[in-house]
């Protein structure tokens, strides 16, 4: 890991991280879950793919969207249509749907498995998050995008 020295006494001299984002590649998941292969249930991990992150300090799980949280994406973010803050808005819903594990602990964790809020406090929490630290996780979900169309042009072959 690359490190930048930050200020402080020499004794005192803190090292941090030169970048922000640090992939855990022991924990990246470099194909799909096994599950993918099981005949018809397997469609729903096919595209699944996960990768856990270190953003300045703080750990975060990260996945690829299914279709339905995408389209819940659209839905959370169509308030902020023709206003400026719809990248903005875009990017913290995408980053709600896809972080599920913060330093260990849950974001949310609802009160029974039916409970349709979830993904709208999700999104009100990571609206409390600073912007570099959800454009960070924004281009790991981006990433994981491009990891799986790869993976599914080989699949093809």
């Amino acid at each position: 890991m690359k490190t930048v020295k930050v200020t402080g006494t020499p004794d005192k001299a803190v090292e941090k991280p030169a970048n922000p984002v640090q992939e855990r590649e022991d924990e990246a998941q470099p194909l799909f879950p096994p599950e993918s292969l099981q005949p018809l249930k397997g469609l729903l991990y096919l595209g699944r793919l996960s990768k856990n992150v270190t953003v300045a300090g703080h750990d975060f799980h990260v996945s690829t969207l299914t279709t339905g949280q995408q389209m819940r994406v659209g839905e959370i973010i169509k308030r902020y249509t023709d206003t400026v803050a719809i990248d903005v808005a875009y990017k913290a819903a995408t980053v709600a749907a896809a972080v599920d594990i913060v330093d260990g602990e849950q974001i949310y964790q609802p009160y029974d498995m039916t409970d349709n809020s979830e993904f709208d406090k999700k999104f009100l929490i990571v609206t409390q998050w600073y912007p570099f630290i959800i454009d960070e996780l924004f281009q790991v979900v981006l990433d994981l995008d491009s990891t799986v169309k790869e993976h599914v042009k080989r699949l093809k072959k």
